[in-house]
């Protein structure tokens, strides 16, 4: 487990991106892609924000509230209420836990 320290919260996140987290991002990312003329698959902004949510919402198995210590429900409300510099951070930390395994697959 991670521990990421925000500006109102800490956020406890899985240090593993399981087979079933994967697919609900993938089922979510691609539900409503199209193909190009050349044969790319094109995804909308709303498609890749719905689908980072699932993943975030996914991984994340607790969160506090920094002055009062109490723990928070793990919910798309609560998702989208958070400073958007917090979401970044979260992200981007999935985001790397991600690309970890995958070059740990790859060697």
């Amino acid at each position: 487990m991670i521990e990421l320290i925000l500006s109102d919260i800490t956020v406890t996140i899985s240090d593993r991106v399981s087979r079933g987290k994967q697919k609900a991002f993938n089922r979510i990312l691609f539900k409503n892609a199209t193909t190009n003329q050349d044969g790319k698959t094109e995804l909308s902004l709303s498609q890749i924000d719905e689908a980072n949510d699932v993943l975030i919402l996914e991984m994340i198995t607790k969160i506090v509230d920094n002055k009062t210590k109490e723990e928070k429900k793990i919910t798309i409300e609560w998702l989208d209420a958070i400073d958007q510099n917090d979401y970044e951070v979260i992200l981007e930390k999935i985001k790397k836990i991600r690309e970890e395994k995958n070059n740990i697959k790859k060697k």
